[in-house]
């Protein structure tokens, strides 16, 4: 996607700076030897007009590859804070078998150690209530990023149908040739 992107910038300049460096050749090469103030007061025109041209194509693809940037490192942020709350529902999952087998153990002379079963209770409810906490904050955060994901589709593909390229769609059922060999999807 971003060789495309880098790809496509390219391309756009050049189709604007292209026709910008014949119209200031023809002026150097037939207007300024006539009328050198009139033929530089066209070339500097036409010079300020195509980087004018060059600048606003540009704003607008590296707007879209900044937005892209932004989405990716924000993924990669929750990617990072999944982990940690993978590892933490890990740590009290191993907590939470460690509590359940001291429960086992002391709820054979359940008399005896009353008060210590109810701490433990206490505990275990404790636990299982941050675990549950802990994967609803992942489910609100997945929630926001499809909203983000459908104005990101969005504005590639307006920067898409302003540059004229059209996203290939390629044909999942067909079969696919890849050096010599061929894929049937079955």
């Amino acid at each position: 996607m971003e060789t495309l992107l880098n790809w496509q910038t390219a391309l756009d300049t050049a189709i604007i700076v292209i026709p910008l460096l014949i119209v200031l050749y023809l002026i150097v090469r037939f207007i300024v030897p006539k009328k050198p103030a009139l033929g530089i007061g066209l070339a500097l025109g036409t010079g300020l007009i195509g980087a004018l041209l060059v600048r606003s194509r540009l704003k607008k693809a590296f707007d879209v590859e900044k937005k892209i940037a932004e989405h990716n490192e924000m993924m990669a942020r929750f990617k990072q804070k999944q982990k940690q709350r993978y590892e933490a529902v890990l740590a009290n999952k191993r907590v939470i078998e460690v509590l359940e087998k001291q429960r086992k153990k002391l709820a054979k002379d359940a008399a005896k150690h009353e008060t210590e079963l109810r701490l433990i209770e206490a505990e275990l409810k404790d636990r299982k209530e941050l675990n549950e906490k802990i994967l609803s904050e992942s489910e609100e955060f997945l929630a926001s990023v499809e909203g983000r994901s459908a104005e990101r589709k969005r504005l590639l593909d307006r920067y898409a149908a302003e540059t004229g390229d059209v996203p290939q769609e390629s044909d999942s059922g067909g079969p696919i040739e890849i050096d010599g060999y061929r894929l049937i999807k079955e």
